[in-house]
């Protein structure tokens, strides 16, 4: 039971309930720890439907109404604070779920007039006589709302469940994630200190209020796109979604490269918190809009560069510890939206290498200690998680058009940071980082014969050209091949896609998570990999010594070189061998025959 109150507590609440906010700047100077409920009761009385205008705020209105509301906020903090005490608890939800849509009303007449100032000018001007007084500090006003509604969302379930339903909060919610900062013409980002940790800071509580809001409710989803479409077709509100999502990454990628906060692990949180929700969007029931957004939107390639930004920051600050955290996006997050349906995964792990995959993953491994006393301290799950991102990549790198992004972005890498990985001897970071470099070394012989053909469909004459402008079409069956044309589709289903387009599609969705398996036709591949190592073996003359020495009975036109590459090719480790012609392509037949995708005899080559 809460204890009673004395007699100074019950003069200061009496006279609130009257109106005074002077005795209630007083109570929160000195909060009265047994009084919680009290005080909170006598706050919200200042809060009631009855006193809301139906107008803007006044000065005067919006003073007493925040004073308010920063009681109600202090009064949730006590009950956090105290956990001990569950009938407090229980009493504070029963004082504040009838009071719900009435608070978040007064919250957003509040946050309307502190957004407009501070749209208007920082600074607050100095009052004159028959002039309205200026809100002092509207930027921490706005954090107390935003913050105020998060800690709301997370006190109760039952007040949680109420608040998601709520299309007023809703719009409050979106009022706050949905304003734009006049000198950069991009969302509100303002990440709070930690009261614990002078130098560390918290989550923006505006975005915090957005992805506590949404968190695990279709309802609360379902309101929001409702709202952001405006009484317009449903793919507006979910290109709306997609374009204030890549807008707050711009803010937040901004804010590292200013380092207006110093701290890049706070801001790769932020990020985190919102492709996790991203995520639950992509996921909802029969919403396929929000899908075709993310794709149209480029959401993807803008997810991976500002993880690379944050790798950066954390390795430039030398908190290796924190690597973890892009890491782990990378891996749980990033890796799972490159098998999304709706575009071919190859096309997908293009978009990622041409915009920061490669460049994250070289931050990550060069801000892990290789020697030294830090360098055992590094958890081993580090290694764990590195070996599945190079294993992912290399994956797909024989691919022409993968290939050739790949090689681009080495190109881009630090040459401080390749002498670094160079250096490290026989350390894992500088294996992973030789296995990644050279997973396209066989691919570099298609590269090396011209441009890559973007089109499985064998007798397609069109080159491929620069991979970023070429135009690519997937079949919609089994998104496993590419076309240039639906002239080319049509012939290729008429001549041999017909017949493996259902195997094709079964090992699609049964091998998604097989990190060795690449989730595209192979076809086309296969035969200009035999065309081009046959051409440069047999000018440099190993093709005729090979046959020499191990068939010296057959026609040097029946032996060529294969590579296992359905492995990450190391030429250090292993020399690649010579077989028919006759023998691997049968192999491949085989593979057809036996109702599997093309090409899987080759593994047991």
């Amino acid at each position: 039971m809460p204890r009673k109150p004395n007699k100074r507590v019950e003069y200061l609440v009496q006279n609130v309930q009257r109106g005074s906010i002077e005795h209630l700047e007083i109570l929160l100077e000195d909060w009265p720890e047994g009084s919680t409920i009290l005080v909170a009761e006598a706050a919200l009385s200042l809060l009631t439907v009855s006193r809301k205008p139906q107008a803007q705020l006044d000065a005067q209105g919006f003073e007493i109404a925040d004073t308010a509301l920063r009681a109600v906020a202090r009064a949730i903090r006590a009950v956090e604070e105290d956990k001990g005490k569950e009938d407090t608890r229980s009493s504070l939800t029963a004082l504040l779920l009838p009071s719900l849509d009435s608070l978040i009303s007064w919250m957003s007449l509040c946050a309307r007039r502190a957004l407009d100032q501070l749209h208007r000018s920082k600074r607050p001007k100095k009052s004159t006589k028959g002039e309205e007084t200026d809100i002092e500090n509207p930027a921490q006003c706005i954090l107390l709302y935003g913050g105020m509604m998060a800690k709301m969302l997370r006190y109760d379930d039952e007040i949680k469940e109420e608040i998601q339903s709520s299309l007023t909060a809703a719009e409050f919610v979106l009022l706050l994630w949905t304003w734009t900062e006049k000198d950069t013409g991009l969302p509100i980002f303002m990440l709070e200190r930690d009261p614990d940790a002078v130098r560390m800071y918290t989550a923006c509580a505006v975005h915090q209020a957005f992805l506590e809001y949404v968190d695990g409710s279709e309802h609360a989803k379902t309101n929001v796109l409702y709202l952001l479409a405006n009484d317009k077709d449903e793919d507006v509100g979910a290109t709306r979604l997609m374009q204030l999502g890549l807008a707050r990454l711009q803010r937040m990628r901004l804010a590292l490269e200013k380092d207006e906060c110093g701290n890049a692990q706070a801001v790769g949180r932020n990020i985190r918190g919102l492709f996790v929700r991203i995520d639950e969007f992509i996921k909802l029931k029969d919403r396929p809009e929000v899908l075709r957004a993310f794709h149209e939107q480029s959401f993807l390639e803008a997810s991976i560069s500002v993880v690379h930004l944050v790798a950066r920051h954390i390795r430039y600050m030398g908190e290796h510890r924190l690597l973890f955290q892009p890491m782990n996006t990378i891996v749980e997050i990033i890796k799972s939206w490159s098998s999304l349906s709706g575009r071919p995964s190859l096309d997908a792990m293009r978009g990622l290498v041409e915009n920061g995959l490669v460049d994250a993953y070289v931050e990550i491994i060069a801000g892990i200690p290789y020697k030294g006393r830090e360098a055992m301290m590094v958890e081993e799950h580090f290694e764990s998680i590195c070996l599945t991102i190079v294993t992912w990549i290399s994956s797909y790198a024989f691919h022409p058009l993968v290939c050739q992004a790949l090689m681009g972005a080495f190109l881009s890498i630090d040459i401080d940071l390749e002498r670094d990985l160079d250096g490290r001897g026989n350390h894992w970071t500088r294996i992973f980082w030789d296995r990644l470099r050279e997973s396209v070394g066989l691919a570099k012989f298609v590269e090396e014969a011209g441009a890559p053909k973007t089109c499985d469909h064998l007798l397609c004459a069109s080159e491929g050209g620069d991979g970023k402008k070429a135009r690519r079409m997937a079949c919609s069956g089994c998104h496993a091949v590419i076309y240039c044309s639906t002239a080319c589709q049509a012939l290729d289903w008429d001549s041999t896609h017909r017949d493996d387009c259902m195997q094709l599609r079964r090992s699609y969705f049964e091998r998604q998570g097989d990190l060795t398996w690449i989730h595209s036709s192979t076809r086309l591949h296969h035969f200009s990999l035999i065309q081009e190592v046959y051409r440069t073996s047999a000018q440099d003359g190993f093709l005729e010594t090979t046959r020499k020495k191990n068939a010296p009975t057959h026609s040097a036109l029946s032996c060529y070189r294969v590579f296992q590459f359905w492995r990450v090719p190391f030429p250090h480790r292993g020399e690649p061998y010579p077989l028919h012609c006759s023998r691997i392509l049968g192999r491949m037949d085989e593979g057809r025959k036996t109702g599997k995708p093309w090409g899987s005899g080759f593994e047991e080559a």
